[in-house]
């Protein structure tokens, strides 16, 4: 899967998916913020404000 490739676009994607339970996935925020913070660490910006907005730290 790309997301455990490293891919930030597809870590967000999947985090945000996880974080909001969209698409008919399960929601699990527990989940959703790990991805999310891989991808805010990489450097991904739609991840960023997203946990910024949340005020979650990620370079924790």
């Amino acid at each position: 899967m790309a997301a455990d490739n490293g891919n930030t676009a597809a870590q967000f994607n999947l985090g945000d998916l996880y974080f909001n339970g969209k698409l008919g996935i399960s929601k699990d925020e527990e989940k959703g913020l790990s991805y999310l913070k891989l991808a805010a660490i990489k450097g991904q910006p739609k991840a960023r404000a997203m946990l910024d907005k949340l005020k979650i730290n990620y370079l924790v």
